[in-house]
């Protein structure tokens, strides 16, 4: 980039002297002696400018300009640091010289990182799969000292061929490790625990130069204890469904019972109603006040127009007047 602007900046130069000064590159001027036009080349200007332009291509600089959400690590090819080159932070637009500096580029933005299923041992000899999943970024002030502990690794594939291999080490190692300290049936049961330990683990041992979020192993129980919850949980079901027809099965003889009280004390009142109604007291008063209320309407089994002769309360004379 840094050679083409110059190379412009010459060409624009060559092009204001031509045009703007006396001193022509070439221009056609006339010959007294032979009476006609001739070519004059000014071969000082056009020498001046191809030596302007080699040196142009063959300069030691150049310029780039470090993107947004991304830090520069300039590097010094000279060796100052005993033998080793230093690495500066740089961002925006940079200058340096291609021969002995090196300007590279390291994205500060959160990534997403899937790994495939893997296995691991947990507390107990038992085997897991797990599929971890987690962000990473990287911690800008500390960029040059991960280039210079992997300096190497990144020139070779940059940030990614640190992703897998460096970080992956530290991240599936701390996994493990985390793992091993916990019984199959513990991890399962305090499932966010098991995470929130893995991630502190983690962080531990790339917090220096990495900051990783949302880390989930997504670990899978084996297949032996796999049945063994599915079994354990078909007979809780089972159990539950059980309880429930019991209680179903008390509540529906509570209501056939009480029905059958009801329907026992209510024939129990029928009967005694009709003891009490049979008996020869009930049937007297029951015939008296039938014939007390015919004879108030002047009707009797004699026939209507009938007459009533008061005497004692027990000794009444009903007459049956014909017309």
């Amino acid at each position: 980039m840094f050679t083409t602007l110059l190379i412009l900046l010459l060409i624009t130069l060559v092009l204001f002297v031509h045009f703007a000064t006396q001193y022509k590159v070439f221009q056609w001027i006339y010959d007294t002696s032979s009476g006609g036009r001739r070519l004059k080349v000014n071969y000082k200007l056009i020498v001046g400018a191809l030596a302007a332009f080699f040196l142009i291509l063959i300069q030691p600089y150049d310029i780039i300009r470090i993107n947004a959400g991304a830090i520069g690590l300039k590097e010094s090819l000279i060796g100052d640091n005993r033998g080793i080159g230093s690495v500066k932070l740089v961002s925006g637009f940079q200058v340096y010289n291609k021969y002995f500096e090196r300007l590279y580029e390291i994205e500060t933005d959160q990534k997403n990182v899937h790994y495939e299923t893997l296995g691991v041992i947990v507390k107990g000899g038992f085997s897991c799969k797990i599929k971890p999943t987690f962000n990473y970024k990287v911690k800008p002030e500390n960029a040059n000292q991960l280039f210079v502990e992997l300096r190497q690794t990144f020139k070779q594939g940059g940030l990614k061929a640190v992703e897998t291999t460096w970080l992956e080490t530290a991240i599936l190692g701390g996994v493990n490790d985390v793992s091993n300290r916990f019984a199959v049936d513990s991890i399962f049961n305090h499932r966010e625990a098991f995470e929130q330990q893995i991630g502190l683990e983690v962080n531990k041992r790339v917090g220096k130069y990495f900051e990783v979020t949302q880390l989930r192993t997504n670990i899978l129980p084996p297949e032996s204890l796999q049945k063994s919850i599915e079994g354990k949980t078909q007979a809780i079901q089972e159990a539950e469904e059980f309880e429930y027809r019991a209680k179903r099965a008390v509540a529906e003889n509570k209501e056939k019972v009480a029905r059958a009280q009801g329907d026992y004390e209510a024939a129990l009142l029928e009967a005694k109603t009709k003891e009490a109604l049979s008996q020869p007291k009930m049937l007297e008063l029951y015939r008296a006040e039938t014939e007390r209320t015919w004879a108030e309407k002047g009707v009797s089994p004699y026939g209507s127009n009938n007459t009533i002769i008061v005497g004692k309360p027990d000794q009444n004379l009903l007459l049956n007047l014909k017309k």
